[in-house]
């Protein structure tokens, strides 16, 4: 049985590191002023707000003649972009691995007591109930190996990540590696969700640049099994949780696989982990409940066709914790960034 965690970029602004597109532009077109892409982004900051969405965008502006050099481009901008998170991968340092694994314990095995009083409930009926081993499994949506230094400093001290009985029988529960489904600063999976987001017509039937930008072709492609795996891991999930992630179209694939796996089975429920900074949210309880419902109805609209009962269904199931303290770590250093001085 897997509790499922769906890792995006803001696990890493939330340690502290400059992943962020924009950061990363900023050293980009320092490195290569005259690369096609590199032009683009420094004419239109706001159009690039998101990288894979302005590349879609982008493409309405070349020509068959052009996919060439949009290919060649977008290749050493993700050079780029490995060199760039490498460097930010280095800042990160572990102070005391010994104390380390205790925070990441209590992270991992506690992350339900972020959850409203009647969830909290629910997952320890849950947890009553699971007579085996539960993995803690993730699905890594970043290039960077920085979740994968805390587990594997975690799995060197030889713990069970959380325990629970079920029928007076005690459990070790355990944690997995993480699978990178748009692979790592080694081998960059960059690009869209399908070819509703090549804005160019012409191009979206063109099967050997659609093989090189859909980001699921690409996996098929490089015939990694990616897909079909963490596929799996959600078929034997009872819990997933999103953290860290904008609920956004270049991964509308995920958050329609995520809707299908919740319909499937009644006793399945999704946990989004969000943040809001207003500071009338905090204190307004109105509010909390306008802001949980418009998350949820963002999730829910991606999938079209849905009935009245199936998103009144999807809609008792998703749970929405605001401003978690979930991946907080006092014994995470974050050292000077190594591309300030770089140009």
């Amino acid at each position: 049985m897997n509790v499922t965690f769906f890792i995006g970029n803001g696990f890493d602004l939330n340690l502290g590191l400059k992943t962020d597109y924009r950061s990363f532009y900023d050293y980009y077109i320092k490195k290569c002023p005259e690369d096609m892409l590199a032009k683009a982004i420094s004419k239109d900051y706001k159009l690039w707000s998101d990288l894979e969405i302005g590349l879609g965008e982008y493409l309405a502006q070349i020509d068959a003649s052009q996919v060439a050099e949009f290919l060649n481009s977008k290749a050493l901008l993700e050079y780029h972009l490995s060199l760039y998170l490498k460097n930010q991968m280095k800042r990160l340092q572990i102070k005391n691995h010994e104390s380390f694994v205790g925070e990441f314990k209590e992270n991992v095995g506690n992350f339900h007591l972020g959850f409203p009083l009647v969830e909290q409930k629910a997952y320890k009926k849950f947890l009553s109930e699971t007579a085996e081993s539960i993995i803690y499994q993730f699905v890594s949506f970043n290039y960077t190996d920085t979740l994968d230094k805390m587990i594997k400093s975690f799995l060197a001290a030889r713990v069970p990540i959380a325990n629970h009985a079920s029928k007076r029988v005690g459990y070790n529960d355990v944690i997995a590696n993480p699978i990178h489904i748009h692979g790592d600063v080694d081998s960059i999976i960059l690009g869209l969700n399908d070819e509703t987001q090549i804005n160019n017509k012409a191009l979206q039937s063109n099967r050997d640049f659609t093989d090189c930008i859909i980001k699921k072709r690409v996996n098929d492609e490089l015939g990694e099994l990616r897909v079909e795996s963490v596929i799996e891991l959600m078929e034997n999930s009872k819990y997933i949780c999103v953290f860290g992630m904008s609920i956004g179209d270049t991964d509308k694939m995920w958050w329609i696989a995520i809707i299908d796996w919740l319909l499937k089975d009644s006793s399945r429920k999704l946990v989004l982990f969000v943040y809001d900074s207003s500071t009338v949210q905090s204190v307004s309880s109105q509010e909390l409940v306008r802001l949980k419902r418009r998350k949820k109805a963002n999730l829910i609209q991606r999938k079209n066709e849905l009935d009245e009962a199936q998103i009144n269904d999807l809609n008792k199931r998703i749970i929405i914790v605001k401003n978690p303290k979930l991946f907080n770590f006092r014994n995470i250093e974050i050292m000077k960034d190594a591309t300030e001085n770089q140009g």
